[in-house]
């Protein structure tokens, strides 16, 4: 699951194990579960409260070295998100009643963790192509066969 979505993921990930959609997973339930969880920036927890100096380190070097530490994770969240998404369209699928309710906000995260530096090198472009072949209709169904028989 994606942790922007946990409600969501959670739902997609009970509806596999146990092979019906628990109460309050439809974005139509009147008992719609609201497990939110935002981004949120973190701030200096130093001693300074946060205050900025002269001599502190420059805004561009600080983002260049933020970026040079993260520059993977972007591309592993794009593939996160290509998943998650592909999960919730088959569980969509299945149980008939649509899960994801913020889809707008899922697919612009999607888009701008896409137009990264890293993921344009690396192409994760094509991820779209590589993750909906590895869990289709057919696999999410067969996981749960054996609870739903």
């Amino acid at each position: 699951g994606v942790t922007d979505f946990y409600s969501t993921s959670a739902c997609v990930f009970q509806y596999r194990i146990q092979g019906t959609l628990p109460e309050g997973c439809a974005c139509d339930s009147s008992t719609k579960k609201d497990h939110s969880h935002e981004r949120s920036g973190g701030s200096s927890g130093g001693s300074d409260g946060g205050k900025h100096h002269s001599d502190s380190v420059s805004l561009d070097h600080l983002n260049y070295m933020v970026d040079s530490l993260t520059r993977q994770d972007s591309v592993l969240f794009v593939a996160a998100m290509i998943r998650f998404l592909n999960d919730v369209d088959v569980a969509e699928k299945l149980a008939q009643r649509p899960l994801l309710c913020d889809r707008d906000k899922a697919y612009a995260l999607l888009k701008t963790y896409m137009q990264t530096e890293a993921c344009q090198e690396f192409g994760c472009h094509k991820l779209g192509t590589l993750v909906p072949a590895m869990q289709d209709v057919t696999a999410f169904s067969s996981s749960q066969s054996h609870i739903t028989n």
